[in-house]
This record gives C-alpha cells, sequence and structure tokens, in this order.
C-alpha cells in the first residue's frame, strides 16, 4: 500500500522507536521534532502500561495521544486523562484463571496504568522465560503479590488486561489455543516469545487507533505505523502504510507494506526522514 498522504505516524516502542537501551537515538528525537514542526501527530502504542512509558517519550512534542496494554487504555497527553478504556470482566477473569491455573506460568496483571505480579515469579523470573537482561525492568516495575486469584478478585472489574510468561514454547502454544477456544469474550496476542497477552475483545492496537483517528479527524490512509511483533499487526494492517522492523517477526514482516532497518540503526527514523521528504 501507500500513502495517499503523510498525515500522522503510530509507533511501537520497545524493539521499534526504542534503541537496544530502551532509549531514543538523538535521530530520533530530531526526526520527532520535525514532525511535530510539520504539525504531523505521533501516536504511541505499546503493550506498556502507562507507569513505564518512558518519560523521554511522553516529552515529545509531537506526541499527544498513547495507546497502552495493546489498546486498553488511550491516554490524552493535553487533558492527563484517558479518552478510551477497556477491562476485562469478572466472569472472563474467573475462566482465563480456570483454564491457565495448572500451567507453570507468571501472572502480570494491569490495573489503571500499574503492574503486579505473583510474588514467586519475580523471585525467580528465568524459570518464567525471562531473559536475564529484562530482570531489572520485570522487577522495578511490578509490585508483587502473593495470590493471584484473591487479588484479581478483590479488584473485581478493574483488570485491564494480564501477561502469562511460560517459558515452554509447546505449553504457550497449547495455553494460548486453549484461552481462545473456552474463554469468550477476550484478545490476544504476544510482544514476546515467553508472554501470552490477554485483554477485552475490544482492545488491540488497530481498534485504537480507529479511535484515535476518529478524534484527530484523520483517515488510516494518511498513516504510517512501525512495529516488530506479533500484538503490532492488527495496526499495521489498519494503516495506510504498514512497517515492519527488520529485526521483527517474520510473519509480521511478510504482512507488512515496508521493512524499516533494525530498532537499533534508527529504522524508524530512516523511514520517517524518507516520508518527510516527500510531503
Amino acid at each position: 500500500m501507500h500513502l495517499r498522504r503523510f498525515a500522522c505516524a503510530a509507533f511501537d516502542l520497545d524493539g521499534t522507536l526504542l534503541d537496544a537501551h530502551s532509549q531514543l537515538s538523538p535521530r530520533t528525537k530530531a526526526v520527532m521534532a520535525q514532525l511535530a514542526q510539520a504539525g504531523i501527530p505521533v501516536v504511541v502504542a505499546s503493550g506498556r502500561p502507562f507507569s513505564t512509558i518512558p518519560r523521554e517519550v511522553l516529552a515529545l512534542d509531537a506526541v499527544r495521544y498513547v495507546i497502552t496494554g495493546n489498546g486498553v487504555r488511550i491516554y490524552d497527553k493535553t487533558t492527563g486523562h484517558d479518552v478510551y478504556h477497556c477491562s476485562l470482566k469478572p466472569q472472563t477473569m474467573e475462566e482465563i484463571l480456570a483454564v491457565t491455573r495448572y500451567y507453570p506460568v507468571g501472572y502480570e496483571i494491569f490495573i489503571a496504568g500499574q503492574a503486579f505480579a505473583n510474588r514467586s515469579y519475580l523471585n525467580n523470573p528465568s524459570a518464567f522465560g525471562v531473559r536475564d537482561g529484562s530482570f531489572h525492568y520485570l522487577l522495578s516495575t511490578r509490585q508483587p503479590v502473593d495470590d493471584v486469584a484473591t487479588f484479581v478478585r478483590t479488584r473485581a472489574g478493574e483488570v485491564d488486561s494480564l501477561g502469562l510468561s511460560i517459558a515452554d514454547q509447546a505449553l504457550k502454544e497449547q495455553l494460548w489455543r486453549r484461552l481462545e477456544d473456552e474463554v469468550e469474550g477476550i484478545y490476544v496476542t504476544s510482544s514476546l516469545p515467553r508472554l501470552i497477552e490477554v485483554a477485552d475483545s475490544r482492545a488491540g492496537k488497530g481498534a485504537a487507533l480507529a479511535v484515535v483517528l476518529e478524534r484527530l479527524g484523520l483517515d488510516s490512509d494518511g498513516l504510517v505505523a512501525f512495529g516488530d511483533a506479533d500484538n503490532d499487526l492488527g495496526m499495521l494492517q489498519f494503516a495506510g502504510l504498514g512497517v515492519a522492523m527488520e529485526n521483527g517477526a517474520s510473519h509480521l514482516k511478510e504482512a507488512a507494506d515496508r521493512i524499516a532497518p533494525r530498532h537499533d540503526d534508527d529504522g524508524v527514523a530512516q523511514i520517517l526522514e524518507e516520508l518527510m521528504k516527500e510531503c
């Protein structure tokens, strides 16, 4: 596909906009400043909860809307409030717990932009497939809970989404299939090989971007979207130009309109610089 007119840009963060050190490179910051000057809005579309969105990203002048939790919340920076929110229904949570209870998973629970996790998972992340390089991020952003079932029941109706971390890929695939087959009204995706991410069926980055574009008065054929993982597929398909990162998942690259250089080679900035020249 081709953009009718470059009017908006949306980005995943990890593995896409952020470099290998989870930071914005100088080149990326420079092109973001150019977008702001040109009046082209930027939308952050992340699987992260809001509390873990980097401050340097929120400080970008071009950013107005921030999609978090794979589309469960949309934050408007100009008002300081969410403009969209969908949470998992209590009965849905009970059904998810019933399916997952016999699997060796680490639970990540997201509520109102905050992240919680079961203590056994935080005490031994590697047993649940977490790589050493992610330990600090996990332990510094997740608050421990002792009993997941009791915790989510006391917060019934408040849970935005769940992350299920599992080391065994065969078990992960089996659990994914069971969740889709046995639990109604959910959206299932993944941003990392070890994760299954579960939210309400109204979630998804593509669905959230549709809400944002309506608020901006823009059409999807003027949107360019960048991503690297399964949870980015919906927004790449929704956008007028869907761009997968070279470091991204193979099936995402097959579905994309263009491939950008790797995230640690300023891939997003390179594509945006090209598009800005065409404006």
